[in-house]
Formats: C-alpha cells, structure tokens, sequence
C-alpha cells in the first residue's frame, strides 16, 4: 500500500484464497492511497477518511490465469529434458508461452 505521496507504507502477502486484512489508522482529512499487485499489473487507488474503512476487490482475468499457467509450463520445461510430447492442449496457453519465451530471449 502506497501512502498518498506514493511512498510504500508496507507489503502484504495474500492467503492461499487471495484474501488480505490490512490495518492502518489514517488521521487527518481524506487522502488517496493505492494498493497494487505487481505480479498482475493490477493496482486501485481509493479515498480513506479518519475512522473509516475501505474494501477493494480485485478481479483477475482467465488471460492473466492462463499466462501464470503458460509461464509455470514454460519454466518447467526450460528445467526437464526436452519432449516432445510436452506440449499443451490449451491453444492460449501455448501461444502466451511462446509470447513470454521470445520476451525473455529479447
């Protein structure tokens, strides 16, 4: 979470269902801060009053899940010997994982 300078006033990890408590005390007037997810280039910014709270739901698309799935299959197969029966039956999933594979020669 980010304060309304932009300055990072902490890290949080989710549990294992992507659920996350945050407890900070704001005082003062109402100022914005910003909660991201780097690893889904996801963020919302949002108002926070004294005394109050704020619920922020995240939404994760099936393109980001398949490019975790895409980038799991290509990684394990960069570490195991080639086979040529490891390819994928999901078209998306292959072409996010050739995608992120010539990203990564770049």
């Amino acid at each position: 979470m980010y304060d309304p300078m932009g300055v990072l006033i902490d890290t949080q990890t989710t549990d294992e269902d992507g659920w996350l408590y945050f407890q900070y005390k704001h005082k003062g007037k109402a100022a914005t801060y910003t909660v991201k997810l780097p690893g889904l280039g996801l963020e919302q910014s949002f108002t926070l009053k004294a005394n109050r709270f704020v619920l922020l739901d995240f939404q994760v698309s099936t393109l980001t899940a398949a490019a975790d799935q895409a980038l799991l299959a290509w990684l394990e197969s960069e570490s195991s010997e080639p086979d040529e029966t490891d390819e994928t039956d999901d078209p998306l999933a292959s072409q996010i994982a050739d995608d992120l594979a010539m990203m990564l020669v770049e």
